[in-house]
């Protein structure tokens, strides 16, 4: 590890390995940091709900121009995404399970029926293809009656999220460096701009931020970002008659 980049970049998550490969794409001679605190595939990157999601939750937010643009704005921008992630994971050979079946957005009562039916008419006006799917197709599909309705959409991608990020990380530019289990204790600034470790100060010309809600630690975002914590349950590898219960799609969400 030297002494001096020209970029350091704070986190090895999504966001921090995109970041450090989209500047080795745009300058192949910059030298790049990135500084991860843990390791990387053991942290929240590795450890979300496997959904890659490309389309808009909220658009509501929408400024001066109607929240159809928002979406349609939005959902090219996730488009471009994809493509990009798909062919680094085609390229580097990543096996992380990665399957386009799209998810469903099931209602188990009559006003979620309704709800769900109104996001549906929304789709319509933003040009997103779906399905309506009844309760005894459900019944079927997924081996349990509790929803009543839902409608599912081919705009979300299954993946395996740590053998995703680890991938990523195994296959960073040349010009990009990741070091492992090196917790960033403060950022500089003046003259002496660059970041604090238990090995010293690290300088860098330019510092990017993106380690989420531990930026917080560091000084910034303090009165805007909160941390969440999710739980999951899991469960003995079922057999087959067991797996037979779950309905006939091989995989859902």
């Amino acid at each position: 590890m030297q002494s001096k980049y020209d970029f350091i970049v704070i986190g090895a998550g999504y966001t921090g390995l995109a970041a450090a490969r989209r500047l080795a794409e745009l300058n192949a001679s910059a030298s790049i940091l990135v500084l991860e605190a843990g390791v990387v595939g053991e942290g929240s990157s590795a450890r979300n709900s496997g959904f890659v999601i490309a389309l808009p939750h909220n658009t509501n937010m929408s400024g001066h121009i109607s929240p159809a643009e928002v979406a349609q704005k939005q959902i090219r921008v996730y488009d471009g995404g994809l493509r990009w992630l798909k062919g680094l994971v085609d390229l580097y050979q990543i096996d992380c399970g990665w399957n386009p079946k799209g998810k469903y957005h099931g209602a188990a009562t009559a006003e979620g029926a309704i709800s769900l039916q109104n996001t549906a008419r929304q789709y319509d006006k933003w040009g997103v293809p779906y399905q309506e799917i009844s309760q005894a197709q459900l019944s079927e599909r997924l081996g349990t009656q509790y929803y009543r309705y839902a409608i599912q959409t081919n705009s979300n991608i299954f993946m395996q999220p740590a053998a995703l990020i680890r991938g990523l990380a195994d296959n960073l530019p040349a010009n990009v460096t990741l070091v492992e289990n090196c917790p960033v204790l403060s950022v500089e600034q003046g003259r002496e701009q660059g970041v604090l470790t238990a090995q010293g100060l690290i300088r860098g010309g330019k510092i990017i931020v993106a380690n989420n809600g531990f930026a917080r630690k560091l000084g910034f975002l303090k009165d805007r970002m909160f941390t969440i914590f999710t739980y999951a349950a899991i469960t003995p590898e079922l057999d087959a008659q067991q797996l037979a219960l779950h309905g006939s799609e091989p995989e859902w969400g």
